[in-house]
């Protein structure tokens, strides 16, 4: 029998049913149906159709037509949008309904692994033992339905039957008066674990495929396009022409933000059942996916159905179990335990099967060998039929051997029965299976034949033959290789199998097998091997070849990369620096160990951010390979990104010595990326130690190497745009100076060439630090504009880098409007932050922003102590560009309370500190608090004179809020 959709056709009875109804259908219509459902997924020509169904008759293609349409009508199959039979115009038609291949109701399946009944009630098949925990699937589905969105784990042990449960539930919702979208993605044991969102990629393929890919192409196109770029065959011919060569870079938190809106815009139109299986296997991209998407306070019609292993997922600390851990402490998601049957569901399963009531002591004893775990007793009760120890005759099903003999001879363990039913098969069948279990969970004939050296065909026979038995294998239709090799594809009944199958093969031949599907890989995928470089890197390396497995590592890494899923990455290029590490050295496999090593920065660049301190140890590695092997543009490339990772970090001495280091390479180099690099970062340590006439000599330099070339070409070298940051930075640099609307016009031109760099970290670069650009002017309504445009790229592009910048924008922005309390706040959670991650480049700014909020509200006291935490960053650190502003700030706070300190001295040592750095804006900060110290002491005439000589130097910002309070101050005295 051949089950699909809601039907069951029934070819040696010559009939289609749905549920206890017959389809009526004239013969040779029936048997059209026949011929596409043998033939799922392939397409049969019209001439192969009209040949096996009127093979003496001559007929005209109309009288094919007719039959097509009339069962169309029968399956209530849409022409437009075909769920179970396709028309591929002017070639033939296709079935494209997934089909399940059924044993007869009085036939004998030797290793069913399902324990449903193999007769139905109604359309929805009987789940022994599970009864409660279905009635609950159907009450957190009525919740979802609601639109209140579901999240339901089904866990328990191998063997268990978490498939089963869904499955029957998943039927049980066939004829349910609405319509249901049901996305199934499976995790794979092999390399599931590391493949960023692969069963989410397999879940809306499915879905694709089998609902109609409209509905999903239409979700993907307008709220996820950088997933529908992963999925290019929903993408139609005008679309394809429009795919960027090279795409934008986002951040994973992009990918989450697309996929909700994505999945909640299918589940607007019809309740969307997302199923992820053995999420123990999982990626933590999916992981993560699942928490994003189930955190979510909007009304969903929502229902996701995980299953995994708990003790699995804790013997690998795998994310899945925190996040249940934590959505269940929030009340948001259901946990369904599935526990052993006990011997009432034992029985009830045996007498469905038998269709009449054993001895009970055949059901204690199967209880206790199995301890009601429900693959070991179907399997158990399979090896009973296949050894004759059960049989049926005329007064029903009857034990054949004592039952105190069986309870001796009887196998004691999965793997015994399984080692039983092996031994029952020919030494052709056991070499196939395996080789089936080296090649994969699911493996296609012509990988299981290269393994074994012999002709597809052989292979197709022995598994069909497995298939149709029930023994070990199924069917999961045919696939067409690059190559134009064209086979059948094998899963195994359950991982359970596999695993034990794998395990018994000797260390030697395993190797040798592996080793050989790799090659019948190579040859077949061609040109398109990367979409299995995770699988090939798998097979090489158990197939005794390192090196082929780190090349495929590096290829594996460079595609989830496209996923932006950059901690996949990370593991894929840590694992091949690990087999690395084995191998003999040599020129090329140091090569080949910086080259990663390069990759491996650059991934945790883009997953962490520069201030990673998990890169140093990479780096370190990383610049004593360049030397060996005198890369002096490796050599600069490394030390850039650790300057820079240095400067980010509040380490200021050791960024100067390695920003020397680099500069000392330049009479080897002509990159004008790396040159600009360079000096971008000795102008940036130059600006945040306070040095600034060395720090504007730096930008300028910077900024020259790259004029005129292509906006793009740095980024693709160096991971970012070295001149946007020179530019942002200078217009800090020109306001420090006394040059607020030069601050103002660099700081847009960093902005303008962002944008033209067409990059998002570019973008968010220049915007955060046009930030304390508008803060320093005091000009909150830029400031504002600029915080809304941060906000959204953060929003848009997910980056989840931490700014001091930012934080101390949006505080100082809340206490301008009034709002300090809420202002204090802000700036409270940004220097906690930026602490724990690290990200300490301005820190004395933040901790001065909330000194000020703090002398806002009168709070001396408090703001003192943000001045001392100021005072502390400085001197371990070495940012010395905001010093004058913290002395200024503190004789303010002091002046509040005269008792806690000298108010003059502090502002003195302001001036001083900014004299000295040629900060004239703080300088004339510093001057005006101290005049109006001197002139409430009675001492205006040194107050005008301190001012008037500062104030005169300043030849444009004229109308900036320092300045006129400048000259306020001035007229007052």
């Amino acid at each position: 029998m051949i089950e699909f959709a809601s039907f069951r056709l029934d070819q040696l009875g010559e009939r289609l049913s749905r549920g206890k109804h017959r389809v009526a259908l004239r013969p040779k219509t029936w048997q059209v149906l026949r011929h596409l459902a043998e033939n799922p997924g392939r397409l049969v020509t019209a001439e192969e159709l009209l040949n096996a169904v009127w093979p003496d008759a001559h007929v005209t293609p109309g009288t094919l037509s007719q039959s097509i349409s009339e069962l169309r009508r029968a399956l209530n199959d849409d022409t437009h949008k075909p769920r179970i039979i396709e028309t591929v115009h002017g070639r033939g038609f296709r079935f494209v309904a997934k089909t399940r291949h059924l044993s007869r109701p009085n036939d004998v399946s030797p290793l069913s692994v399902s324990f449903l009944d193999p007769r139905r009630q109604g359309d929805t098949r009987v789940l022994h033992g599970r009864e409660r925990e279905l009635e609950r699937l159907g009450e957190i589905f009525r919740k979802a339905q609601a639109g209140r969105r579901q999240i339901a784990f089904v866990t328990g042990e191998a063997g268990i039957g978490k498939t089963s449960v869904v499955k029957a539930f998943l039927e049980g919702l066939a004829d349910t008066e609405e319509p249901v979208w049901v996305a199934w993605g499976q995790c794979v044991e092999h390399h599931g674990e590391r493949e960023a969102y692969l069963p989410i990629f397999e879940a809306f393929d499915r879905l694709a495929r089998e609902a109609g890919a409209d509905p999903v192409r239409r979700a993907l196109h307008r709220f996820a396009p950088t997933w529908l770029l992963q999925m290019p065959w929903l993408l139609r011919p005008e679309e394809e022409e429009t795919v960027p060569v090279n795409p934008p870079r986002i951040m994973p938190t992009r990918m989450l933000r697309e996929f909700y809106l994505a999945a909640e815009a299918l589940a607007a139109e019809r309740t969307l059942v997302l199923c992820l299986e053995d999420l123990h296997w999982s990626d933590p991209s999916t992981v993560d996916l699942l928490s994003a998407l189930m955190k979510r306070s909007d009304a969903a019609r929502l229902l996701v159905l995980a299953t995994y292993r708990p003790v699995d997922a804790a013997m690998c600390a795998h994310p899945i179990s925190a996040l249940k851990r934590s959505l269940l402490l929030e009340g948001a998601c259901e946990n369904l335990v599935l526990e052993l049957l006990d011997e009432a569901a034992v029985q009830s399963y045996l007498g469905s099967r038998f269709a009449t009531d054993l001895e009970p002591a055949l059901t204690t004893l199967i209880c206790k060998i199995t301890d009601g775990n429900p693959l070991f007793m179907v399997t158990l009760v399979s090896h009973f039929l296949s050894e004759g120890w059960l049989r049926q005759t005329d007064a029903g099903w009857k034990l054949q051997v004592a039952p105190n003999w069986l309870r001796e001879t009887v196998p004691e363990s999965l793997k015994a029965v399984l080692e039983a039913r092996l031994a029952q098969c020919s030494a052709e069948e056991i070499e196939v299976l395996e080789a089936a279990s080296v090649a994969g969970e699911t493996s296609s004939a012509q990988a299981i034949a290269a393994a074994l050296g012999v002709e597809v065909s052989a292979v197709e026979k022995v598994c069909g033959r497995l298939a149709e038995w029930g023994w070990f294998l199924e069917g999961a239709g045919p696939v067409r290789w690059p190559d134009g090799s064209v086979g059948e594809r094998y899963g195994f009944l359950h991982a359970a199998f596999r695993r034990i199958l794998y395990d018994r093969v000797a260390p030697g031949r395993r190797q040798q097998l592996h080793r050989s599907v790799a090659r019948r890989l190579e040859v077949g995928y061609g040109s398109e091997l990367g979409a299995l470089a995770a699988e090939m890197a798998l097979h090489c390396e158990r197939g005794g070849d390192a090196e082929g497995a780190i090349e495929h590592l590096r290829r594996a890494a460079a595609g989830v990369q496209l996923r932006f899923a950059q901690r996949e990455a990370v593991h894929y290029l840590t694992h091949a620096l690990e087999l690395l590490a084995v191998l003999p050295r040599s020129d090329a496999l140091s090569r080949c160990e910086l080259e990663t090593r390069l990759e491996l920065a650059r991934s945790v660049l883009v997953a962490v951010g520069y201030a990673a301190v998990e890169k140093e140890a990479n780096l370190t590695r990383a610049l004593e390979l360049a030397t060996e092997l005198s890369d002096y543009q490796s050599q600069s490339l490394v030390l850039s990104w650790w300057t820079r990772s240095q400067n980010a970090g509040g380490s200021l001495y050791t960024a100067r010595i390695l920003a020397e280091q680099n500069r000392a390479l330049v009479p080897h180099l002509d990159d004008p990326a790396l040159l600009s690099q360079i000096h971008t970062a000795l102008g940036t340590n130059a600006l945040l130690r306070g040095e600034l006439e060395r720090a504007e000599r730096e930008h300028v330099l910077a900024q020259s190497f790259v004029d005129g070339l292509d906006p793009r070409m740095p980024t693709d070298l160096v991971g970012h745009d070295p001149p946007v940051m020179a530019f942002a930075l200078s217009a800090l640099t020109a306001w420090l100076r006394g040059h607020p609307d030069e601050a103002r016009r660099r700081a847009h031109s960093a902005r303008s060439r962002a944008e033209a760099v067409g990059d998002g970290f570019a973008e968010l670069t220049a915007l955060t630090l046009s930030e304390p650009v508008a803060q320093f002017r005091r000009d909150p309504e830029s400031l504002d504009s600029l915080g809304r445009s941060v906000a959204r790229h953060l929003d848009e592009h997910g980056f989840g880098f931490t700014y001091t910048w930012h934080y101390a924008a949006e505080g100082w922005l809340r206490v301008q409007r009034g709002e300090i309390g809420a202002g204090i706040e802000r700036l409270q959670e940004g220097v906690s932050a930026v602490i724990s991650a690290g990200a300490l480049s301005g820190l004395s700014v933040l901790l001065t922003t909330l000194a000020e909020a703090e002398l806002a509200r009168a709070a001396p006291r408090e703001g003192l102590v943000a001045i001392d935490e100021a005072m502390s960053f400085i001197e371990k650190s070495g940012e010395r560009f905001w010093e004058a502003e913290i002395y200024r700030l503190r004789g303010e706070l002091l002046r509040l309370d005269p008792r806690l300190g000298s108010a003059e001295s502090s502002f003195q040592k302001a001036l001083e500190v900014a004299r000295n750095q040629g900060a004239r804006s703080l300088e004339l900060r510093a001057a005006m608090s101290l005049a109006r110290l001197l002139k409430d002491l009675g001492r205006s005439d040194a107050a005008r004179a301190l001012v008037s000589d500062v104030y005169g130097g300043f030849t444009e910002g004229l109308d900036t809020p320092d300045l006129r309070e400048a000259s306020a101050l001035l007229e007052s005295l």
